[in-house]
């Protein structure tokens, strides 16, 4: 009798100890969902907004080299989750190291990320803001910005898209790292498989001069960004003494 009651007591030990794991991994997802959140949704939500340009109409507006440097500003920050995000999908583990140069998976990966991340924050940054005008060449052949047609709440809608888009996809990037660190630890009892399988291990000249030439190439699109829909005149723009955070079109 004995020999059945004391299993039977460790078992239930077992159950309560990892329904308070599971209890706290959940909270513990919970408090960094709604930490991270406001952090990430500040800068996404710029790529949506264009205020309106300073002139003798609108004296408290925006210069154009004003909307340059904020926009980099924010660009920025939101590099550190867009390189993050591009090497998630990207998968190091799957990236053979190249035997001539001998870059990890990871370094190519982390490469590719610096490649794209520019090119694609400015194209969000584009389509989140249709204007009146568009810019083609070659007979409409090559489109760098199209004309929007429609209305002002379809324009709502796709702000919504893309700020939806974004803020999801960089919270489930920064949960998909947690998930990831833990079970690392839980599989070796240690951390440094996780940091040598995302951390770059080319030298650090070739490092920093890969991260200043994405920070060069960060700050030509971002300008020529600001120039295009400086010249396509987006249909939406907000005051700058009024809106200083873009509201998603469904909350109002």
């Amino acid at each position: 009798m004995t020999e059945i009651i004391v299993p039977s007591i460790v078992y239930i030990i077992i159950l309560l100890v990892l329904i308070f794991a599971i209890f706290m991994a959940s909270f513990g997802f919970n408090i960094i969902f709604y930490t991270t959140e406001p952090i990430i949704d500040n800068p996404v939500s710029k790529l949506c907004i264009y205020h309106k340009i300073k002139s003798k109409n609108n004296p408290i507006g925006e210069t154009v080299w004003q909307k340059i440097l904020l926009m980099f500003f924010y660009n920025t920050i939101l590099s550190f989750p867009v390189v993050l995000t591009v090497i998630y999908i990207l998968n190091p583990s799957t990236v053979n190291t190249n035997p001539v140069s001998g870059l990890s998976g990871f370094d190519i990966c982390f490469i590719v990320a610096l490649l794209v991340s520019g090119g694609l924050l400015l194209t969000l940054r584009l389509i989140a803001n249709p204007t009146h005008k568009g810019i083609d060449f070659l007979n409409k052949q090559i489109i760098i910005k199209r004309r929007f047609f429609g209305s002002i709440p379809r324009i709502k809608e796709i702000k919504d898209i893309i700020f939806s888009f974004l803020s999801t996809l960089f919270v489930g990037t920064g949960l998909y790292l947690v998930l990831r660190f833990c079970a690392d630890y839980l599989s070796s009892n240690t951390f440094q498989h996780f940091f040598k399988s995302y951390i770059p291990t080319m030298s650090l000249p070739y490092l920093f001069l890969y991260i200043v030439a994405y920070f060069e190439v960060l700050f030509i699109t971002t300008t020529i960004g600001e120039l295009i829909l400086e010249k396509c005149e987006p249909i939406v723009q907000d005051d700058v003494s009024i809106i200083e955070k873009y509201t998603p079109y469904f909350q109002e």
